[in-house]
């Protein structure tokens, strides 16, 4: 592999993309472009704070999606993306996805911008996956897609913090769990170790940057979904995880919930006041989470549009305090009412595609029905004939192509 001198001889500059890209930034069929990856804390903003010659906001979480600019010597662009994490502790993942989704599919969609590799980073002082590790994992799974693991780095951090046994340990059970790295490494992805410097840093970018690469560029699954398909963001492979994932925490919040309402009943009825009162509380700290998770839903389906939305009220607030540069944000502002314009129509249609298909499966129902009734003694049978009401306790089954039975008697039956 090549490697490319040392940080220092190079001209590096940080370009911070406001919405996602920077008006100035003008693609070129030569730059590179790598996203970086990883649980919040992993170290992403530090890995590329070893290759900027600016400073790089370390320590706090990454709230948005920010490219930074390594630029050689010659005419090759390196940038770097900075990504949140989807354990952010002041987000949603809802609102961590659709963060990177805009990213993505901003990118490719305005200007034909395509990710040389994609570097995901684990500390390696980890002594088992912990469950944010696991969803973070399998959510970047989910955005790339299987296409795209061979442009994968699984580089692991923070080996000044470990022993060398330990660390080689949990690296190969990295490597050896299917659930973990395994499927990727199968498909391609490489494992890499990062040791906290700008020599290290370099030989991982060098992989999809110097000469000799061969990697090829790969559109993302979540991208091919939102930009080739038209699809919304709550039926993407991403999406769809998210949603499921909602949907058990809803289900396990419930539960408790019943069983802290039994508790309750017990209590009331034992007069015991003190532990009603703590479970009065418990019951409030749940229906409030329980409603979190509905409104995540509902942020979910919202999609895009609604982040696109805040995105052009907060341009035009700053261009009204003239803090932006006025062509660029304007221009700006235009794309993304264009692609929130667009988003409307692409809606619009798919709502007039579902209404046709169940107008058009409504009419090919079969919805000749036959009617056994019972009354009293009297026992007939007679074809359904809409409007007329049966009268008298009766006993009545329905058989047909669509048929709803309520029964079994009832004073009044209408037939539909």
């Amino acid at each position: 592999m090549e490697i490319s001198p040392r940080p220092s001889q190079y001209h590096l500059s940080k370009e911070r993309i406001i919405g996602g890209v920077q008006s100035r930034h003008e693609p070129r069929d030569s730059d590179v472009y790598i996203a970086v990856m990883g649980v919040t804390g992993a170290g992403k903003s530090t890995f590329i704070s070893h290759l900027a010659e600016s400073k790089v906001e370390v320590g706090d979480g990454t709230q948005r999606v920010e490219m930074y600019r390594c630029k050689f010597s010659g005419p090759v662009n390196i940038w770097l993306v900075d990504t949140p994490g989807f354990d952010d502790t002041h987000r949603s993942d809802t609102d961590v996805l659709r963060e990177i989704a805009r990213w993505l599919t901003e990118s490719l969609s305005a200007n034909n911008v395509i990710l040389n590799g994609m570097i995901y980073l684990h500390r390696i002082t980890e002594a088992r996956m912990r469950g944010s590790a696991m969803n973070n994992l399998f959510m970047f799974k989910k955005l790339c897609g299987p296409n795209a693991f061979k442009n994968v780095i699984l580089a692991t951090t923070v080996w000044e913090q470990v022993s060398p046994e330990d660390g080689k340990r949990r690296e190969e059970q990295l490597i050896q769990t299917s659930n973990f790295w395994g499927e990727m490494i199968l498909g391609g992805a490489q494992v890499k170790r990062h040791y906290n410097n700008a020599d290290s840093a370099w030989r991982l970018v060098d992989v999809f940057a110097s000469k000799g690469s061969t990697k090829q560029k790969s559109v993302l699954t979540i991208q091919h979904e939102m930009v080739n398909e038209h699809k919304p963001l709550d039926e993407t492979d991403a999406g769809r995880e998210i949603e499921s994932s909602l949907i058990r925490e809803r289900e396990k919040w419930s539960r408790e919930l019943k069983e802290t309402k039994d508790m309750m009943h017990e209590a009331l009825k034992a007069k015991d006041k003190e532990s009603l009162e703590q479970l009065r509380i418990a019951e409030d700290k749940m229906n409030k989470k329980i409603e979190a998770i509905e409104l995540e839903r509902e942020e979910l389906k919202a999609g895009m549009k609604r982040m696109y939305e805040k995105e052009v009220s907060k341009l035009r607030r700053e261009l009204a305090q003239q803090s932006l540069n006025s062509a660029g944000a304007l221009e700006k502002v235009a794309q993304m009412e264009r692609n929130f314009e667009l988003m409307k129509l692409q809606a619009e249609q798919r709502e007039e595609d579902q209404a046709g298909q169940e107008e058009e499966d409504s009419s090919d129902e079969d919805i000749d029905l036959q009617l056994t009734m019972t009354t009293g003694d009297r026992h007939s049978e007679t074809s359904s004939m809409p409007g007329s009401p049966i009268k008298g306790n009766v006993n009545i089954s329905l058989s047909g192509g669509s048929a709803f039975f309520s029964g079994p008697k009832y004073s009044c039956w209408l037939v539909p």
